[in-house]
């Protein structure tokens, strides 16, 4: 699978491999400076093209690490208990950084004031010099930095500071016309993934897809195309294997359908929510997401980070919603 990505300073995107100069941009940024940033909409490959990074730069099988900002006290706990070194996971410089080493720091501008001056001192501190060894940094945010700048909860120096190195990944709404080939690219690795032979794609699979409004960007269709290849029994892919809301041209911004703003949320959960007339029948959407995300974090074992790749949202936006929800966000399960 291949990611999207755009220069903060350029409006091109490649439906395949990125522009060569721009992908050597990144990775002279990366490979020579030690960090990057990536920036855009939640699911738009942000933590796929960090992975790319330390892979084409020499990183180790097992050196690639992320970190979920911000961080509630009580998962600090699960953090220690992840191979990567003590001193990152505080974000204090490390005492004996390593070659192959990535940490990627996702949503830093969940980073409290205390950790931002940290990661100011570490990367003050990481030697650029050949030959050098060093923990290489991708850091990710789905907000506009500037504006927290603004409001004094993101410090300026900070923002300059890895701004420097700032690549934009677009929305997949405003690359529609890569939607074929990224379809195409889904289904065989999926297809292979489960061990299925590649099925033929019909025209009105595109069609549905290039109508849909995707608020969940490139990980929402990658959802929707596992789900298909799934439920795919013959060798062809056709449309009524796509989730409801995919189908339908009521998805566009603006309608009224159970999984707007709600990335996974599909017609199949809505009929997969226990009945129990009037009440349930008037139940609001906010129940509805309740009932949602108890079921699937009970299918994925009380785990966060599995939950919300398969509802196709952060991790941050599913503790947040726990939270407003009223769901307990205590337990701190296995990954």
């Amino acid at each position: 699978m291949h990611s999207h990505f755009r220069a903060a300073t350029d409006v091109s995107a490649s439906p395949r491999q990125p522009p060569v100069q721009r992908l050597n941009e990144m990775t002279i940024a990366f490979r020579e400076q030690g960090f990057v940033l990536l920036t855009g909409e939640s699911g738009t490959g942000k933590a796929y093209l960090a992975r790319k990074l330390h892979n084409i730069t020499g990183g180790e099988p097992a050196g690639f690490h992320e970190v979920h900002l911000p961080s509630p006290a009580e998962e600090v706990a699960c953090w220690m208990a992840s191979p990567v070194p003590r001193s990152a996971m505080g974000l204090e410089a490390a005492t004996s950084p390593h070659d192959g080493q990535t940490i990627v720091l996702r949503g830093i501008e969940g980073l409290s004031e205390r950790q931002q001056l940290a990661v100011l001192k570490t990367l003050a501190d990481t030697p650029v010099a050949p030959g050098q060894s060093r923990i290489r940094w991708v850091f990710t945010t789905s907000v506009d930095l500037r504006q927290r700048v603004g409001l004094g909860s993101f410090r300026s120096e900070l923002y300059y500071r890895v701004g420097m190195f700032r690549f934009e990944l677009p929305p997949l709404r405003s690359r529609r016309d890569e939607i074929p080939a990224l379809t195409r690219e889904f289904v065989r690795y999926f297809a292979e993934r489960y061990g299925k032979t590649i099925p033929r794609i019909e025209d009105r699979v595109i069609t549905c897809l290039q109508n849909y409004a995707w608020p969940g960007n490139l990980r929402e269709l990658k959802h929707s195309i596992e789900r298909a290849i799934l439920y795919c029994q013959s060798g062809v892919l056709s449309a009524d294997l796509l989730p409801v809301d995919v189908q339908s041209p009521s998805s566009w911004p603006g309608s009224v359908t159970v999984g707007t703003g709600f990335p996974g949320f599909s017609g199949r959960d809505m009929a997969e929510t226990p009945t129990g007339g009037e009440d349930t029948l008037g139940a609001s959407v906010a129940e509805v997401e309740r009932e949602r995300i108890e079921r699937v974090l009970q299918r994925n074992l009380q785990s966060r980070t599995r939950a919300a790749r398969e509802l196709g949202i952060s991790r941050v936006t599913l503790y947040n919603k726990m939270k407003k929800l009223g769901i307990s966000t205590r337990k701190c399960a296995p990954k």
